[in-house]
């Protein structure tokens, strides 16, 4: 409170070595105050966040382009046409996949001698080995004539000495028993069965796998042909180990 006397007459004075005011100067002083300091801490808060957001934020490079070379890229990429990339989802329907597969059959040789049947509903899948994948027809040797099988008849009735190739895959991963099959010499190559020990070694069953001079009857060639196997490509030598 501000201190004031009242002297006679009834005025008031300041006595000395007091400073005296209103009390409507006192609060504008006051609020005065309250809003420098207001102005004053609210800076240093705002810096703070600032600068801690600047630490937050990863840093860019800045760099210098030439506006000419900008300019004449931005215009050279503007006068590319625009590719458009179009998905095609195509769907193969069984009928396709079996004219696929009878097509192939004609030129790969690793594709033994079938057929398809023809079927009119496609619900349930067949013909799905359930022992594992055998790794599929490969050329596992050679066959070349030895004897012919029937003297009295006329077809394949000569000396001549066929050498054909000899396809051959096990039944299942780890079985003994194989499919085989073979191919003529002609120009136009046809896929042969062979039989050993009168056994069909194309069919589900297949037949004894066949070893280095193993006899195999081809009735096409009215011949019996003897076997050589092919060796394993297995490793000679490791190159990492002296």
């Amino acid at each position: 409170m501000p201190l004031k006397l009242k002297q006679k007459g009834g005025g008031e004075f300041c006595p000395a070595g007091f400073i005296c005011m209103q009390s409507v100067h006192l609060l504008i002083i006051i609020g005065a105050t309250i809003v420098i300091l207001f102005l004053y801490l609210f800076p240093v808060e705002n810096n703070r966040y600032s600068s801690k957001k600047s630490r937050d934020t990863p840093k860019k490079r800045h760099i210098e382009v030439d506006d000419e070379d900008s300019s004449d890229y931005y215009e050279e990429k503007e006068s590319l046409p625009k590719e458009k990339i179009i998905v095609h989802h195509d769907y193969v329907g069984p009928r396709q996949m079996i004219v696929s597969k009878e097509r192939e059959r004609l030129i790969n040789p690793l594709l033994p001698p079938e057929r398809s049947y023809v079927l009119n509903n496609y619900g349930v899948p067949v013909n799905v080995p359930t022992r594992g994948y055998s790794g599929g027809y490969q050329q596992v040797g050679i066959l070349y004539k030895k004897s012919i099988s029937d003297p009295t008849s006329a077809p394949g009735n000569n000396t001549e000495s066929n050498i054909l190739p000899l396809y051959g895959q096990p039944t299942f991963s780890g079985s003994n028993k194989w499919n085989y099959y073979t191919s003529s010499d002609k120009f136009t190559s046809l896929k042969i069965p062979v039989q050993h020990k009168n056994k069909e070694c194309t069919n589900e069953h297949g037949c004894q796998e066949l070893y280095d001079g193993d006899s195999v009857a081809i009735p096409a060639y009215n011949g019996d042909f003897e076997v050589k196997i092919y060796g394993y490509d297995s490793p000679r030598y490791l190159p990492h180990i002296v």
